[in-house]
């Protein structure tokens, strides 16, 4: 299901870069993970979307996603290995070449898939959010 770079370790925060259909981020939240979606559109429906599910951290307008992250680090006290981060597209690869744990998706842009400590087999939009934090919880005994 997923394929790792074994230096990388679990997480206990994961920032999101906007996912049509996020499945259990609410999950995650009950789990005291943190999440966040980051995005470079401005958009009410990702607000309300973020909303629904109980998601304090939205970016949206936010171009430079490394900077973004860097923020919500800064506002947890985290360090970058204590963050999963998992994008599509080349705006996403700065934060997830830094990040402890990057996911890509298999319809992700061919570098950000190259960067990725893992790929999921869902790709986004159909399940890819869901794959990544059933994995974290379960490499937290949470799940």
């Amino acid at each position: 299901p997923f394929f790792f770079s074994s230096r990388r370790r679990h997480t206990r925060s994961c920032l999101v870069s906007w996912a049509r259909r996020c499945v259990k981020e609410t999950v995650l939240k009950n789990a005291s993970v943190e999440v966040g979606i980051i995005t470079g559109r401005i958009s009410k429906i990702v607000e309300h979307r973020a909303e629904n599910l109980g998601i304090d951290l939205l970016l949206q307008g936010r171009e430079d996603k490394l900077k973004a992250t860097m923020e919500f680090i800064f506002d947890k006290s985290l360090t970058l290995e204590q963050v999963a981060y998992v994008g599509d597209d080349l705006p996403d690869l700065p934060a997830i070449q830094q990040v402890g744990l990057g996911f890509s998706v298999p319809n992700g842009h061919e570098d950000i898939q190259k960067a990725a400590a893992a790929i999921t087999e869902n790709s986004g939009g159909h399940g890819a959010v869901r794959e990544i934090t059933d994995f974290i919880l379960k490499s937290q005994n949470k799940y």
